[in-house]
C-alpha cells in the first residue's frame, strides 16, 4: 500500500469510479456511480462489507437512481465520460492476485537457490578438508 502522503496526493488528480448496487435501508434497490479518492478506497471496501453506510462519506456520487441496475443511458454516460468498466474492479483484484503470486514464486525459487548455494558451499567445504 502507498504511503498516505501518496495517496493524498493522488486524490487531487484522480478517483476510483465504483459502481455500487444494494437495497435502501426501507428494503428498495439503489445503484450509484461513486467516484471514490484512492486515500479512501481501503475505508469505503470495509464499510462496503459490514454495509449500513453513506456513500457520500466516501466519495462523489456521480450517479444514483432507484433502480436495481443502471438505465443502459446511464451506463453510456458513464463510460463516455468517465471511462467506467464494470469490470474494473475484478480485473485490479486478478492483477494483484497476479503480482502476489509471482512474489511468492520469486520468494520460494530465491529459498531454493540459497539452500542450494549453502549446499554447494558444504560440500566444497567437505571435499577441500578430506584433501
Amino acid at each position: 500500500m502507498p504511503p498516505k502522503e501518496e495517496l493524498e496526493e493522488a486524490d487531487k488528480s484522480s478517483a476510483i469510479l465504483m459502481l455500487i448496487k444494494g437495497k435502501r435501508k426501507g428494503g428498495g434497490p439503489f445503484y450509484a456511480y461513486l467516484a471514490v479518492p484512492p486515500s479512501k478506497i481501503l475505508a469505503f471496501k470495509a464499510a462496503e462489507a459490514k454495509g449500513n453506510y453513506m456513500l457520500d462519506d466516501y466519495g462523489e456520487i456521480l450517479a444514483y437512481g432507484d433502480e436495481a441496475e443502471p438505465p443502459a443511458d446511464v451506463v453510456k454516460e458513464m463510460q463516455e465520460k468517465y471511462g467506467a468498466d464494470e469490470d474494473f474492479e475484478q480485473k485490479v483484484l486478478e492483477a494483484v492476485k497476479k503480482a502476489a503470486a509471482e512474489e511468492e514464486f520469486k520468494n520460494k525459487q530465491k529459498e531454493k537457490d540459497e539452500a542450494l548455494k549453502k549446499k554447494l558451499e558444504e560440500l566444497k567445504r567437505k571435499k577441500a578438508e578430506e584433501e
